[in-house]
């Protein structure tokens, strides 16, 4: 750092540094492709239906 000022390196911006880390996680389970996300909502309008249908049936009780 302080050869960057020394050498003018750094213009009248401030820089902010810190010791974050971040890894990347491409697991197959959180990424979802086209098809995957197409089955994923086929899904779930499934179990919204049947979630329903119990509604109505336990409403008819």
């Amino acid at each position: 750092m302080v050869i960057s000022i020394a050498f003018n390196l750094f213009s009248e911006a401030f820089v902010a540094i810190d010791g974050s880390k971040f890894k990347a996680d491409n697991n197959c389970d959180r990424n979802y492709t086209q098809d995957k996300l197409k089955r994923r909502l086929e899904l779930i309008d499934e179990r919204i239906g049947r979630y329903l249908g119990v509604c109505r049936i336990k409403s008819y009780i």
